[in-house]
């Protein structure tokens, strides 16, 4: 049922990107973030920026993180007036492009946290992608509240 659901996001959130120099990683991960969590909650969410420097095409395929049992990609869709969460399988990040997942849009779900995001708190991530490979990145909790990276 779930597998239904997959799709592939291309070019959601794409922000025109920099140029790289030639000491610039081929793909950076920014801005890592969650929310603080209510004290029973079980499931978060992870928002980061996400920079191509790199003159071809990268796919997202996953992340990770060892605070959550399971952690997905997800994209907020609107259809006529109901907004829902569905899967995504990958991301595609253009040449030279910034991709933002950001409240409203494509976020990271995090789902049977091992214990609450606290305020303050900071969390390691590892996003996988397809060229680049494994890049790894720290996170910061913010207040319950926040709406962006500071």
């Amino acid at each position: 049922m779930i597998a239904r659901w997959l799709v592939v996001v291309v070019g959601l959130a794409v922000l025109p990107g920099t140029p790289a120099t030639s000491a610039e990683a081929p793909v950076t991960v920014q801005a890592v973030w969650a929310r603080a969590t209510p004290g029973a909650a079980t499931n978060g969410a992870i928002y980061l920026t996400i920079v191509n420097n790199a003159p071809t095409v990268d796919r997202l395929l996953a992340i990770s993180t060892p605070i959550a049992q399971r952690v997905e990609m997800h994209a907020s869709v609107k259809d006529r007036d109901v907004v829902a969460m569905r899967p995504v399988a990958a991301v595609l990040i253009e040449p030279r492009q910034t991709v933002e997942f950001k409240p409203g849009g494509l976020h990271v779900m995090l789902i049977d946290l091992k214990q609450p995001l606290r305020q303050g708190d900071h969390f390691p991530i590892t996003a996988i992608f397809d060229k680049a490979g494994p890049v790894a990145a720290d996170g910061v909790v913010l207040s319950a509240g926040a709406k962006s990276y500071p």
